[in-house]
């Protein structure tokens, strides 16, 4: 008697309890998929910047290090002779192989900071020459952020993004290029487009939120039947 009157069985009562059942799990959905997607973007962006710290791992940093002691990195005469020597072309293959196998990563590169004016420039990055995306040697950086600038000085990670430049919109991990001598001579950067990056957190996050929609829709059923039972009962009652 005790449990009927808290829970009364009158058709109103039931639409009530329905509701709030579903509303119930509708919470615990949007909750898992919230969970699941920041889980899954930390996992994603960690696994971002484990290649790039690789990635910085396996330059020579001694052989950069020669590259970028000029003071003015934009010297036309001096990036012909960078362009022509055989270090340069063994570091532009190499962003080349590690950007194959890579196949998310869109840009490998390679930053340093002149010296001269504190710019931000590139030192070589994984494009061919002839690509309409190819940043030359000594090409100035203009849209880097301060986070480029904390990575150099600080010769720790860095990451950001979704962030825009002339050439899209990207997540982007950055790791420190330190020489035999402990000096930071550049610093390596893996571009991954934003929306791929992004789609691919949602993709793995809609999954409990199905889960949830199945379970909804079979408690739906066995509330149908249920109901159905129920009105019968109430019918064959009254006949009665």
């Amino acid at each position: 008697y005790t449990i009927r009157m808290l829970l009364p069985n009158t058709p109103q009562a039931r639409i009530a309890r329905y509701v709030g059942l579903y509303i119930a799990i509708g919470i615990v959905g949007i909750v898992s998929t919230i969970f699941v997607y920041g889980a899954v973007s930390r996992t994603n962006n960690n696994h971002l910047i484990d290649r790039a710290e690789t990635i910085a791992a396996g330059i020579d940093a001694d052989s950069l290090a020669q590259i970028v002691e000029q003071p003015d990195l934009k010297d036309q005469a001096y990036t012909q002779k960078v362009l022509a020597s055989a270090e340069y072309a063994a570091l532009k293959t190499k962003l080349s192989d590690i950007r194959l196998v890579n196949s998310d990563a869109r840009f490998v590169y390679i930053l340093t900071v002149e010296p001269l004016d504190s710019q931000a420039v590139f030192i070589a990055d994984s494009e061919p020459m002839d690509s309409e995306d190819y940043s030359p040697f000594g090409q100035v950086y203009d849209e880097a952020s301060s986070i480029v600038f904390d990575v150099f000085n600080s010769a720790k990670v860095g990451f950001e993004g979704p962030l825009s430049d002339r050439w899209g919109t990207w997540i982007t991990a950055y790791a420190p290029i330190v020489s035999s001598q402990g000096t930071i001579v550049g610093l390596v950067g893996i571009d991954v487009d934003a929306r791929s990056h992004i789609a691919n957190a949602i993709a793995f996050a809609l999954i409990p939120m199905f889960v949830t929609l199945i379970i909804a829709f079979f408690i739906a059923i066995v509330l149908y039947q249920r109901q159905r039972e129920a009105i019968y009962l109430e019918e064959k009652a009254q006949f009665l």
